[in-house]
């Protein structure tokens, strides 16, 4: 059976994307690089388990909400 103990030290960070990434999927009309478009969720995904929770951010740290 699958262990879910992990959730109960689980972190919830939304992340803002501030422009369209530029893919295949859009023609490459976006103005970010698909590495820039990552590069905060990449970011919020490996902060430590002492890091920010409950934010909204982007690439330029936590957005007011």
């Amino acid at each position: 059976m699958r262990s879910w103990a992990c959730w109960r030290t689980a972190k919830i960070s939304p992340v803002r994307r501030c422009a369209i990434v530029a893919t295949d999927l859009n023609g490459h009309r976006g103005v970010l690089t698909p590495a820039e478009g990552a590069r905060q969720a990449v970011r919020m995904t490996t902060i430590p388990s002492d890091g920010p929770t409950a934010t909204f951010t982007d690439v330029n740290g936590p957005v007011a909400w």
